[in-house]
């Protein structure tokens, strides 16, 4: 199969003043990205920044499972975590998102932050992640978009897709 260079390539549209959507292609099928996000030695190889040092990945893929991501690079440490709604292999993934760096926000924290329902299709050995974003409120939006997450999230992507691209080989 011939790949597509799909470098950067995720688009962000914001369709409400609480929600955004991604959507991004992947040449891999559509098992591999949702293991990628589901198996915790898989999301350490593709999330953040490839200079983290993981404190902490963990992922509890069922409905009521919890997961949570923290890693620090230098001084800068983030954390993430949520409880999953729901989970069908290979195509759905729904769960909280919480920021941690928030104030007043700790790792038990269960309010706030973002559902994300994940809808990964696969047609003609190309998978299509789409990606729907409701924030709890326009702020956690605002600072969210704010934050600069949009080129972390296109490295990851990219990462992502190398790590699908060596795991179909």
């Amino acid at each position: 199969m011939t790949r597509i260079d799909r470098k950067g390539s995720a688009k962000l549209t914001v369709v409400s003043d609480t929600a955004y959507e991604i959507v991004r292609e992947f040449d891999a099928p559509a098992d591999l990205i949702f293991r990628a996000h589901t198996e915790p030695e898989l999301v350490k190889r593709w999330w953040g920044f490839p200079s983290f040092q993981w404190l902490e990945c963990t992922v509890e893929p069922w409905a009521g499972g919890r997961w949570r991501y923290s890693a620090k690079e230098g001084d800068m440490e983030v954390s993430f975590h949520g409880r999953f709604q729901e989970v069908v292999r290979p195509g759905r993934i729904v769960n909280t998102e919480i920021y941690e760096g928030m104030p007043g926000v700790t790792p038990e924290t269960e309010e706030g932050g973002a559902l994300n329902t994940n809808v990964i299709t696969e047609r003609d050995g190309v998978t299509t992640l789409h990606v729907h974003v409701e924030c709890f409120s326009p702020e956690v939006l605002k600072m969210i978009l704010d934050s600069g997450m949009e080129s972390g999230m296109q490295l990851s992507y990219d990462r992502m897709e190398e790590l699908a691209v060596q795991l179909a080989a």
